[in-house]
């Protein structure tokens, strides 16, 4: 069983952590310098610091999900001015995954951005994440955009919901 919540400052070295392990998780999807990096951000004393400030900052939204005591994935994003939120990140630890946690997340998230006024949430995604692929698509998101050569020269696709 698990539940899905906002984080308090207590939560955040292992929110981190959660999110290091979860790019982790992606080597041979993604280019090792660019999981290599995210995982070393993830684990800064800068990451850290951001992450306490966004606490209080009403447009970013930050969730955990837990099973038990252990924090087991993460989602957070921002809201913008104007009606769009964009979810910059989301993940499950791999031994956790196929258990509707990340639907969970992926919902609340949509229902947090809602709250705050966003009309269409986006984000983009690398075109060899198939599960996360197919769990937007399965709540509703629509490819809308295709970044070329993007990061670390990798293509993105640009998916959305409004909603």
């Amino acid at each position: 069983m698990f539940r899905v919540r906002r984080p308090s400052e207590a939560d955040l070295k292992a929110m981190a952590e959660c999110g290091a392990e979860v790019w982790e998780s992606l080597r041979g999807l993604l280019p090792e310098e660019w999981v290599d990096h995210e995982a070393k951000l993830s684990r800064s004393s800068e990451f850290l610091e951001w992450m306490r400030e966004a606490l209080d900052n009403p447009d970013v939204i930050m969730l955990i999900a837990e099973s038990g005591d252990e924090v087991v994935g993460v989602a957070y994003g921002r809201c913008h001015q104007g009606g769009s939120a964009h979810l910059g990140f989301i993940g499950v630890k791999p031994e956790h995954r196929r258990r509707g946690i990340g639907t969970a997340l992926l919902r609340t998230f949509l229902e947090e951005a809602k709250k705050r006024g966003a009309r269409k949430v986006w984000l983009h995604t690398h075109p060899n994440l198939k599960e996360a692929i197919r769990m937007y698509v399965r709540e509703g998101f629509v490819p809308e955009g295709y970044l070329r050569k993007h990061m670390y020269d990798q293509d993105l696709i640009i998916y959305s919901k409004l909603l």
